[in-house]
């Protein structure tokens, strides 16, 4: 059975950080020829990171809003 890596990252008005955040994430994770997804877990956030998570999951599989 293939093993998915599960990175969560708990976001709270962090709309600037989110795709800084995406890049690195995603630039190691694909380097390692593994399976993964990254979870990000809006705790209520009043900024915009809510709608930023939603389309950034669009545009990727591997994210999960």
């Amino acid at each position: 059975m293939k093993v998915t890596y599960s990175i969560v990252a708990p976001i709270y008005n962090e709309l600037e950080n989110i795709p800084e955040l995406y890049r690195r994430v995603s630039e190691v994770m694909n380097s390692t020829n593994e399976p993964w997804e990254l979870v990000l877990v809006d705790d209520g956030s009043t900024d915009g990171s809510t709608e930023a998570i939603r389309a950034l999951a669009r545009e990727d599989e591997c994210v999960r809003p």
